[in-house]
This record gives C-alpha cells, structure tokens and sequence, in this order.
C-alpha cells in the first residue's frame, strides 16, 4: 500500500491521496506540478502523446496541368 502521508507536507491524505506522474503521494494543497516542484516532464509527455494519436497525413502530390497550345 502507498505512503498515505503527503511528501511535501507530511499531511495525512487518507483515500484522496493524489499519486504524480513523478511517483510522489500528495496531499490536495500540493497535487498539482508546480506545488510539489515535479520533475516528470508534462509538456514532452503530452506532446509525444500527441504525435502518436494524430499521424501526420501527407497527399499525393497533384500533377499541375498545362496548357501546350
């Protein structure tokens, strides 16, 4: 069973302990990124998500048509 103590404020969380992407159990005051100091990389983690649920869709190229006369 997880730690049900918050790393940063060693405050008992009980059943709403919030587990981060970093592997940390936090407390409600301190589960988002920026309270906790976090050093999962949100931004790279969901770009790469990102990237691999919307494949790049390339065309075929268009034959241009011209005009000989």
């Amino acid at each position: 069973m997880p730690s049900s103590r918050c790393v940063e404020c060693s405050k008992k969380t009980g059943l709403l302990g919030f587990s981060c992407k970093c592997g940390k159990v936090l407390c409600a005051q301190h589960r988002l990124p920026f309270e906790h100091a976090c050093t999962f990389d949100h931004k790279a983690a969901a770009h790469q998500r990102l990237s691999k649920q919307n494949p790049q869709v390339v065309a075929e190229k268009v034959v241009k048509i011209t005009s000989d006369a």
